[in-house]
Parts: structure tokens; C-alpha cells; sequence
């Protein structure tokens, strides 16, 4: 008797199919338009803008925007106006006033309500300053632990400087100062404050003793 035995091979393919997914993440860089405002008397509130005097309010000055709901909105719009030099605004009024006078806002008058602000136009320029920092001088000793003055050391109106957005070190604070027309001086502390100072006759006096700041005229 003969026997015959068949065997059958079964190869089985398996197929593998592997998905790539590749997520791109875009970093968006946003421009704090709303930078750069100072007040020209006291802290800016309860009063409007004017022109060479308290009367002078000639409406060729300013362009009124209504519907304007915060003070943000406002400087933004400031912002974004090529001519802008300051503004005036008033929440109850949800208004508005960009100022455009060429030689900008000199004077305020008192009233409730109002915030009268000049604008400091940002600079434009992306790439990295080199400071010469023999272009700043300390007024008293070398210049640290101390905060800048007017004509004595009493002297700090709101109006002589403006604060920068954002964290500065001191060369950083150095390079705002030179690209800015107006510039004095500055008052830095080592927690990234950089104030420029903007006071047409300078920094003339320091307060000493102030642990953390320094102050260098430019």
C-alpha cells in the first residue's frame, strides 16, 4: 500500500502602511501699538488737549472719531494715523480726538472726564542698535543707584519721560534712548524698567540712594 501525503504552504503578506502627520506651528509676532503715550500734564486724566494755549482748540487740529469704546481703541488709532501726535478721549462720549498739529499738543485745559495723551511714534528699525555707551554720562558718581531728576531732586513730573513696554536691560534701554529724537536721558532698574526721558531741557539732578536704578543722561 502506498501513501501520498500532500502538503500545502500558505504564505501570508502582511502590508504596513505608516501615516507621517507633520503639524507646522507659525509664531506670530504682535506689535503693542498702544506703546509710546505720555501725558503732558500731570498723569493725563480730567482734561483735553490744546494747542499753544488753553483757548486755542481750532478744530483743524484734530480728526473726531465716534463709537470709540476704550481708551486702547483710541491709541491705536493714533497708532495706525501717520500724522498722529496725541490724542484726546472721552469713555461717557465713546469719542475720540487723533491730533494731527504739526507742532502737537503744548497745553491741556482741566476737564472731567477727558485723558489728554501725546504720542511718541515707536521706532521702526528691526534690527539689533550698537550703542556707544561713551554718548551716556552719569550726572552724579557713576550714575547706579539713583533715579533722574529735573531741576532738583523733587523734581518728577509724569511729563519729563516716557515708560517703554516691555522688559529692558540697560544697553537695551541705552539703544531705545538713541533712536528716539526727543531722548535726554534714562532711568533703568535692574527688573527691566527702562524710563526715557524726554524733558526739553534734560536731566539736571538725581535722587540718591535708590537701590536697583540708574540714571544716565545721553
Amino acid at each position: 500500500t502506498t501513501t501520498t501525503t500532500t502538503t500545502t504552504t500558505t504564505t501570508t503578506t502582511t502590508t504596513t502602511t505608516t501615516t507621517t502627520t507633520t503639524t507646522t506651528t507659525g509664531t506670530t509676532t504682535a506689535t503693542d501699538s498702544t506703546a509710546g503715550f505720555a501725558p503732558i500734564t500731570d498723569d493725563g486724566t480730567n482734561q483735553v488737549c490744546r494747542g499753544e494755549t488753553t483757548y486755542d482748540n481750532n478744530p483743524s487740529y484734530f480728526t473726531v472719531n465716534s463709537g470709540v469704546t476704550s481708551l486702547g481703541e483710541c491709541k491705536q488709532l493714533c497708532a495706525s494715523h501717520g500724522s498722529c501726535v496725541g490724542i484726546e478721549y472721552n469713555e461717557g462720549g465713546s469719542r475720540c480726538e487723533v491730533w494731527t498739529r504739526p507742532e502737537g499738543i503744548e497745553v491741556t485745559k482741566p476737564a472731567d472726564g477727558y485723558i489728554c495723551l501725546k504720542y511718541l511714534a515707536p521706532s521702526t528699525t528691526s534690527t539689533t542698535t550698537t550703542v556707544n555707551s561713551a554718548l551716556f554720562r552719569p550726572l552724579t558718581g557713576d550714575g547706579s543707584e539713583q533715579v533722574c531728576r529735573g531741576d532738583g531732586p523733587g523734581d518728577n513730573k509724569p511729563e519729563y519721560f516716557v515708560v517703554q513696554s516691555g522688559s529692558f536691560t540697560l544697553e537695551q534701554c541705552q539703544a531705545e534712548c538713541v533712536v528716539l529724537t526727543e531722548c535726554k536721558g534714562l532711568e533703568h532698574h535692574v527688573a527691566g524698567r527702562c524710563e526715557l526721558w524726554i524733558r526739553p531741557e534734560g536731566i539736571r539732578s538725581t535722587l540718591t540712594g535708590i537701590t536697583g536704578y540708574t540714571c544716565l543722561a545721553y
